[in-house]
């Protein structure tokens, strides 16, 4: 029995009022079961297992959020998904308490337990905690566990050492006190909270040492600020000193300064003026200087230059020509922009010529290079020619550089593929003929084999009946035996009997040579009944002879199957003496190596597929060789069209134009005609430059 107290809730005082709980334990899932808390004292009585220890629990984890001792994680704890047959159970439990401020709340406390594939899985899910606020209002906060495992306690006003070793101390683990010491002093320092005042007298303690040390500094620190105020205090007045001499200083830069001013103004209207003067002077020395240069450029021109000769014209014509100079001028202007209209004409003739210059020496490269890939191509084409010829025997072909060369090959070649398609034809026709006669042939053997071995099956069935046919006259004779020997009748019966035992000894004999089987034993038992009434009445006896000669028309049925088995024989030995056999086997075929000769013909079979496949595989060899040599052949034709197309391009294009600059030219060597082109150019350019030279002459004088 336990008890939980409820003492009356006060302002200061908290209160439980009701628990449910739902899957928790043996607590089913599926509804929920409540308790409760009557005031002042609920006593909770009950058998063992119903539960009561379960409540304690779930208010201890309600309060604090810790498992009871044992729970194995909390997979013990949750109802056990396997007892309900499901994968997932969800327990939870539901606390409504008042806290310590006369607030009703209610905590609900909610766990997963799922059955994996080879473990149980346990978890915790958030907590909820639900209130009235002050407006009436219901409000719902959702926590995490380990936050709410700190509000819980904080609410109720009892610390979470108490609720667990005190109020809601579990039953394993109420002897907690008569623990060792150092285990139960850590407990009562939970409970008590005495570690809080422990570590507020250590701080204490560190806080008057820190606080010691820095009354030591500041009162160092002191001692300094006072030599420092010391130190300042001589320094004003050292200041007020200075501060007084600064006034008068200041007074005489005042009076230099008005001075300095109207030596500043004289020295920039001096200075103005010399600048003036040098302007002025340099002005003079500049023009002094262009007059003697312009004098002596004059001069070197006439000697050094033969054109410039002094005129010998009289002063009139000069007159006139000074006064037609403009015309001359003007003149002279439109002759030198046709000239120079034609240089520049001349410059981009001249970029053409040797844009369309290196353009023709790409293209003479990429000839070339288009030259050699042919030859090497030639080369290797003909290497492959080479190589087919002796390969497959139709002529050897060294070089193919001739057009008639190549159509002899390639009509050589076409013989010698049709040649190669005609065989693999006739091969595969062979081939697939001799595959039907093969499957003709093992068709047969294998119709007959199922009908021996069908009628093999029937006369052994037939030879079982005759052997339980030969154990009934056996058992039938030995009773006829036992009857003769223990009957007291007449001699005329006794012969009689001896008789009809020579005649079941002849049909026993009969029937072990007809190898009757073991069916008759079966029926050993109503057959020694009626020879034992044998004994008894001869009647009876007789009738089983009687029944006994009925065995001679089973023994001419045996005799007639026997005679059918050996015909059958005989005509298997016919067939496997077929001369086509002996063709395929290396040995005449036997009755017992069938199932040998029969594997044999098998592999036979298979070795004309794999030829077969090995035909068909060197004739599509046979047809890629072909379509490759078609293939390289059109690629060669294409590049010797696609260079003739380059080259009838170069001749209607470039070439011609080339070929029209050189007939107005009259440049007959296309190796030297760049060169006789820049000559042409350069004394252009120089008739050039020595017109322009006339124009400033004329222009300057």
């Amino acid at each position: 029995m336990n008890a939980f107290p409820n003492y009356p809730s006060s302002a200061n005082m908290s209160s439980i009022d009701k628990l449910s709980i739902r899957g928790i334990r043996s607590f089913s899932p599926g509804r929920d079961e409540s308790i409760d808390f009557n005031q002042p004292l609920t006593v909770i009585l009950g058998a063992n297992g119903c539960g009561k220890t379960t409540i304690i629990e779930c208010l201890k984890i309600s309060c604090t959020g810790l498992l009871p001792p044992g729970a194995r994680s909390g997979q013990t704890f949750v109802h056990d998904p396997k007892i309900r047959g499901d994968v997932e159970v969800k327990g939870s439990v539901r606390l409504r308490f008042t806290s310590r401020a006369g607030q009703t709340m209610v905590v609900q406390r909610t766990y997963r337990l799922q059955q994996k594939k080879n473990a149980v899985t346990f978890a915790a899910m958030d907590g909820v905690i639900r209130m009235v606020n002050e407006h009436g209002e219901k409000v719902s906060m959702n926590h995490k566990c380990s936050d709410l495992d700190k509000h819980i306690p904080s609410l109720l006003g009892v610390s979470k050492a108490v609720l667990d070793s005190v109020i809601f101390c579990h039953q394993e683990d109420s002897n907690w006190p008569l623990q060792e010491g150092k285990v139960l002093k850590s407990r009562f320092d939970d409970i008590f909270e005495s570690a809080r005042y422990t570590k507020a007298l250590e701080a204490i303690r560190k806080l008057k040492l820190d606080r010691t040390s820095q009354g030591k500094d500041l009162k160092r620190d002191l001692d300094v600020i006072n030599e420092q105020v010391k130190r300042a205090r001589e320094l004003e007045e050292q200041l007020e000193v200075r501060q007084t001499k600064l006034e008068a200083l200041k007074l005489d830069q005042n009076a230099m300064s008005d001075n300095i001013d109207a030596l500043e103004r004289n020295a920039v209207d001096a200075t103005h003026d010399l600048a003036e003067s040098r302007s002025l002077h340099a002005e003079l020395v500049q023009k002094d200087n262009g007059l003697a240069s312009m004098l002596q450029e004059i001069q070197r021109n006439y000697r050094v230059n033969p054109e410039f000769k002094e005129m010998s014209e009289s002063t009139a014509q000069l007159t006139e020509l000074l006064a037609n100079y403009d015309v001359i001028v003007a003149t002279n202007n439109r002759q030198v922009e046709m000239i120079e209209s034609q240089e520049s004409q001349l410059q981009t003739t001249q970029a053409t010529i040797n844009e369309k210059v290196v353009n023709l020496r790409v293209n003479k490269g990429l000839l070339l290079k288009a030259i050699e890939r042919l030859r090497t191509a030639a080369k290797a084409r003909a290497e492959l020619a080479c190589d087919m010829g002796r390969k497959h025997a139709f002529g050897s072909f060294p070089s193919l550089s001739t057009s008639q060369e190549q159509r002899q090959f390639w009509a050589r070649f076409q013989e010698a593929l049709l040649d190669k398609e005609t065989a693999l034809k006739t091969m595969e026709q062979d081939s697939t003929k001799v595959q039907d006669q093969w499957n003709s042939t093992i068709n047969k053997l294998e119709t007959q084999v199922n009908q021996y071995t069908l009628q093999i099956d029937h006369k052994n069935a037939e030879i079982a009946d005759v052997q339980k046919e030969e154990a009934k006259v056996v058992a039938f004779l030995q009773g006829h035996q036992r009857s003769a020997s223990e009957s007291t009748s007449s001699q005329r019966e006794l012969s009689q009997l001896e008789a009809k035992l020579a005649e079941l000894e002849a049909k026993l004999q009969a029937s072990k040579d007809s190898h009757a089987t073991s069916r008759l034993r079966d029926e050993t038992v109503a057959i020694d009944k009626e020879l034992n009434s044998l004994s008894f009445d001869l009647k009876i006896a007789q009738d089983k002879v009687n029944v006994l000669r009925g065995f001679e028309k089973e023994e001419s049925v045996l005799e007639h199957s026997r005679r059918d088995v050996c015909a059958r024989k005989a005509g298997v030995h016919e067939n496997l003496t077929d001369p086509k056999f002996a063709q395929l086997l290396p040995h005449q075929p036997t009755e017992a190596s069938l199932d040998q000769d029969v594997n044999t013909l098998e592999a036979l079979a298979e070795t004309c597929k794999r030829t077969i496949h090995e035909s068909h595989d060197a004739l599509r060899r046979c047809e890629a060789q072909a379509t490759e040599l078609n293939l390289k052949k059109q690629q060669e034709e294409n590049t010797v069209s696609k260079l003739r197309k380059e080259l009838d391009q170069l001749e209607l294009g470039p070439m011609h134009e080339l070929q029209q600059i050189f007939s107005a030219y009259q440049l007959l060597q296309p190796e030297t005609a760049v060169a006789q082109l820049e000559t042409m150019y350069m004394e252009t350019k120089d008739k050039t430059v020595s017109r322009k030279n006339a124009v400033m002459f004329l222009k300057t004088y």
